[in-house]
């Protein structure tokens, strides 16, 4: 859960926000973010994140040298790729952070079937008597909890998809 809280810390600030997100188009050095957040921050405020970024093992930096420079240029990027989910409501409340993956999720029929008769079961809960309401929801709120992972790590992977075929993209073009 410290990750998770780590995460949050970093993404409350929306200049912060709007660095990640710079970042994760392509790496960038200070002069080439000033540029783009110029009218939002200043060059050592934008710097003063970064380095927070870097604390916080969200963004990693590296000098690669440049054309027609003898000082090599300060890169920076985004050190690992996580998804975050979160859901607040009535009777509702789930926080995930999961790892971009390449493995391959399985998706049961067990989750196919709660997808499928989801409605079914609310209307079937609401019209038993309460103590045979009550055991149904305890079997079916564990399927739930077994779905959400399931399909938690789908996410994962589907966002970690998209991201290589863009990689590959970047790298052919």
């Amino acid at each position: 859960m410290e990750a998770i809280d780590n995460i949050l810390f970093i993404l409350s600030n929306r200049l912060r926000r709007r660095i990640i997100e710079l970042l994760s188009e392509e790496p960038r050095y200070l002069f080439q973010l000033s540029k783009e957040l110029g009218d939002v921050a200043s060059q050592p405020a934008i710097l003063k994140h970064l380095r927070e970024l870097e604390e916080h093992g969200i963004v990693e930096s590296y000098e690669e040298s440049s054309v027609g420079s003898r000082k090599p240029r300060k890169y920076y990027r985004l050190r690992n790729s996580f998804h975050i989910s979160i859901c607040v409501g009535d009777q509702a409340f789930r926080l995930v952070g999961t790892e971009l993956t390449g493995k391959k999720p399985r998706i049961s029929d067990d989750t196919l079937r709660l997808v499928r008769d989801g409605e079914r079961i609310v209307d079937e809960v609401e019209r038993l008597p309460f103590g045979d309401a009550v055991k149904l929801a305890a079997g079916v709120m564990d399927d739930i909890d077994r779905a959400l992972s399931e399909l938690e790590r789908a996410t994962a992977f589907l966002l970690w998809l998209r991201q290589s075929i863009l990689r590959a993209l970047r790298r052919q073009g």
